[in-house]
């Protein structure tokens, strides 16, 4: 399974908005890859993807 890095394509977007006010030329194409997710790393990716904890009832699933 994979998931988007939400949080960080809204920071290169908004990076990528900074160019233009100060008429720095931006790349062509820019991506932000996606981030392999399993349920070892489930936790630790949710953080990473939402910039915040994982829900208690998700958390609770790995007590």
């Amino acid at each position: 399974m994979g998931a988007q890095l939400p949080y960080a394509q809204g920071v290169t977007e908004a990076i990528l908005a900074g160019y233009s006010l100060l008429d720095k030329e931006a790349p062509q194409y820019v991506a932000v890859p996606a981030l392999p997710v399993t349920r070892d790393n489930l936790l630790e990716s949710w953080e990473l993807i939402y910039n915040q904890p994982a829900p208690d009832e998700i958390q609770a699933e790995f007590e």
